[in-house]
């Protein structure tokens, strides 16, 4: 028994002294300044974000996640917290990183590089508040740039520290389906489109370490392009065209009356470009030239929405966009049952429904591509679904809208929107935003839906500004975005002219 005593004496005073021991350590620690222990991180394996081309976004250097290319599609690849990704592709491919293993983009750096410095360039000279611009590889639907404004640089000694200089904004507002779908009244005509605005919701893309976001400019650090879901106004009339042409319910002979308003049931709608005087009326060409809602009104009106409605969802408007384990917003297409007379002459041209950057620029490249769907790629080597690939338009109907396109360029905005030497086609929009339950008559998106080089199709883009304060038509900002990006595009791939620049 004493035997016992003694023995247990001793292991409690072996006890006491490694506690005492280490609470001296722990004192001195504090006081002397010592570096805490280090840890195993799983970051030491954590595979690189690069492109095809092997420039790399991200990649883990001593234990700490470095985004060598600063800004470069930053939204896009998104950043780390202590663990694991916490927004952006680094959060969608944490598992592949997380096992060491690289996800490569189909991202060209240079178009990258252009795109995102043009973007910034005219947005902040028009007062814009935020910018979008996705551009996609006709042919094989890779996305060759996503480039957002503002710029964001996800080291984490960046945004800790400019954003508090730039301070916080709020994000562009959502379309969502109001539950009366009650019309919403408009400055201009009194339209009854079925949406409200909401705001997107930035949880979506984060894990559960929220403290986080306090130190983000929620409008920098967002994916504009396939986050913000807006109305895309008049760049949706060439695709309701092309609907049209290819049932064979238009006669692109036919001239229709378009005065700058007319009556729709109770409801009136507006034309806003000025025609020459002694123009009355307008072909389809024309319409689309002038971008006649008038015109367009003609056009639908016997037109059945059921057909448009699945045309739009054929081009994957308001519909969810397959592309891995990448998020995107949806945007909204209303069912056609709820249109109306009303309903689908909005729709037609691009009121009553929302859609993204990154979904109009593949719907603009079913046209590109002689009306084949091709499902967006944005990760090299990696199928997460079927190949969503499909027929929408026969090839002459593509055809003929991309000569309608090149029309609208070289008769009506050469100096916007046109490449001396190169064949290029476009639509713009100028889309009023829902505010609260209106249509603000102060807040517009500028877009520009295009393809070029057109006489074989290389790109489908569209551009879209937020907000802009100064000359903020499309044709005045969206447009010449468009412009310099396509030229200088095709100045780097070293492309021949296409015909002789006019003097």
């Amino acid at each position: 028994m004493e035997i016992k005593l003694r023995n247990r004496s001793k292991a409690m005073l072996l006890l006491s002294l490694l506690a005492f021991v280490g609470m001296v350590y722990a004192y001195a620690r504090i006081d002397m300044g010592l570096p805490e222990p280090k840890k195993a991180s799983s970051n030491l394996i954590r595979g690189r974000i690069l492109t095809q081309s092997g420039l790399v976004l991200a990649q883990t250097v001593d234990g700490r996640r470095q985004y060598p290319q600063k800004s470069l599609a930053g939204q896009l690849v998104g950043f780390m917290g202590k663990e694991q990704g916490m927004a952006g592709l680094e959060l969608n491919f944490e598992s592949d990183l997380a096992a060491g293993r690289d996800v490569t983009l189909t991202l060209d750096p240079a178009f990258q590089t252009v795109a995102e410095s043009t973007l910034a360039k005219y947005t902040v000279e028009h007062g814009g508040e935020s910018g979008s611009l996705v551009a996609l590889e006709v042919g094989t639907g890779q996305i060759l740039a996503v480039a957002n404004y503002p710029a964001f640089d996800p080291n984490p000694d960046y945004w800790q520290v400019t954003t508090h200089q730039v301070g916080v904004r709020e994000p562009i507002s959502v379309l969502r389906e109001t539950a009366s779908g009650a019309p919403l009244p408009s400055p201009q005509p009194a339209l009854e489109v079925p949406l409200a605005a909401t705001k997107p919701n930035p949880d979506q893309m984060w894990s559960d370490e929220r403290p986080v976001r306090e130190h983000l400019d929620p409008i920098s650090s967002l994916n504009h392009a396939f986050f913000d879901a807006f109305e895309p106004g008049s760049v949706a009339k060439a695709l309701t065209v092309a609907a049209l042409i290819n049932d064979g319910a238009v006669d692109l002979n036919r001239y229709f009356p378009t005065p700058m308003t007319r009556r729709i049931g109770r409801y009136t709608i507006h034309d806003a470009v000025a025609r020459p005087a002694g123009i009355n009326s307008l072909d389809v060409q024309g319409i689309l030239r002038y971008s006649s809602n008038v015109g367009m009104s003609h056009l639908v009106e016997n037109y059945s929405p059921q057909r448009l409605h699945d045309y739009f969802a054929a081009y994957g408007l308001g519909q969810t966009l397959e592309l891995g384990r990448v998020r995107t917003e949806n945007g909204l297409l209303n069912d056609w049952q709820r249109w109306g007379d009303i309903g689908r002459v909005n729709n037609s041209f691009g009121q009553g429904f929302s859609t993204t950057t990154l979904q109009m620029a593949g719907a603009y490249s079913v046209i590109a591509a002689d009306g084949l769907y091709l499902r967006p790629q944005l990760v090299v080597g990696k199928t997460f679904a079927p190949d969503i690939t499909h027929r929408v338009l026969r090839p002459e109907t593509a055809q003929t809208v991309r000569h309608f396109l090149q029309y609208i360029v070289e008769e009506g905005i050469p100096g916007e929107a046109a490449v001396p030497g190169y064949e290029l086609g476009g639509k713009t929009g100028t889309a009023q935003i829902v505010v609260g339950s209106r249509y603000s008559s102060t807040l517009f998106n500028s877009v520009f839906s295009g393809i070029f080089p057109l006489g074989n199709p290389r790109v489908s883009m569209v551009v879209m500004v937020h907000g802009a304060k100064e000359h903020y038509h499309g044709s005045q900002l969206a447009a010449p975005i468009f412009r310099d990006v396509a030229a200088e595009m095709v100045a780097q791939w070293g492309l021949a002219p296409e015909k002789l620049a006019s003097k």
